[in-house]
């Protein structure tokens, strides 16, 4: 596929409304061979331009990039053991069959996603409620893509390394990267470079089967993640809340093609 081609497919999706725009990178031995940006990266309350530098919400992209690297981290560290229960690291979690692994790949019978913020009455309460949620399905029995694995898994980096989840990313993932516009919570000095996300949360509201009195966000979410079991947890968990732009990525991915020596 050449550069047309690839101008060509992403200029077809902002004409037909499948996205507002997009900014595509290729990077080949950690040269920049190709880098556009294309459409808006805000349409309401005003139209904004997308820029190679545009700043997204990665939403689950948060799972591979941070979670999943800091437990491949904390493996190599010998601190924690991809096949030890969960309830090892976490006493709180009462189902003691989940493995690490198990949350990493999906098969540990949470459901896929709840909404936690209306389940629980502070963050502390957080892993009392995940640890006593009822599994759907038996562990290891399904691949069921689950928001709420991830969280957890959040929560047992934060206890086994003794660290925020935002400044493990930071200190072990974007620091030796070099990886500068890379964050949880965007400082507001850098809000203008971001994508805006949704009008308010009306995807979630249509989700939540009982979300009177909640106070949701109103208005175009932008800066702030999109992700409201996110928010709630103050921006920083482990299911999203991540944000990058595409030059960054291109580090994150160059640094598993050569096999993650940079970091691991």
């Amino acid at each position: 596929m050449d550069e047309h081609q690839i101008s060509s497919l992403i200029n077809h999706g902002i004409l037909k409304k499948t996205f507002p725009g997009a900014v595509a990178l290729i990077v080949e031995d950690n040269n920049v061979l190709y880098h556009k940006a294309f459409g808006n990266r805000m349409v309401r309350p005003e139209i904004l331009p997308m820029e190679t530098d545009t700043i997204f919400d990665l939403a689950s992209l948060t799972k591979p990039i941070v979670i999943s690297t800091l437990i491949m981290k904390l493996v190599e560290m010998k601190l924690v053991n991809l096949d030890e229960p969960v309830q090892y690291y976490l006493p709180e979690v009462q189902h003691n069959r989940i493995s690490i692994l198990d949350l990493l790949t999906h098969r540990s019978g949470y459901p896929a996603w709840t909404a936690i913020y209306l389940n629980v009455t502070s963050n502390d309460k957080v892993l009392e409620y995940l640890g006593q949620i009822k599994l759907t399905y038996e562990t290891g029995k399904k691949v069921i893509y689950s928001c709420l694995g991830y969280i957890l898994l959040g929560i047992l980096i934060e206890r086994t390394a003794d660290m925020q989840l935002d400044q493990l990313t930071k200190e072990w993932i974007c620091d030796p990267l070099q990886m500068t516009n890379t964050f949880y919570n965007p400082p507001e000095n850098v809000v203008s470079q971001c994508a805006a996300t949704e009008d308010s949360n009306s995807f979630e509201r249509q989700k939540a089967d009982k979300y009177q009195g909640y106070d949701w966000r109103d208005g175009v979410i932008i800066g702030k993640v999109h992700d409201e079991n996110a928010n709630y947890l103050n921006g920083v968990s482990g299911n999203a809340g991540l944000f990058s732009t595409t030059r960054d990525l291109g580090k994150f991915c160059q640094m598993l093609i050569d096999g993650g020596t940079q970091i691991l």
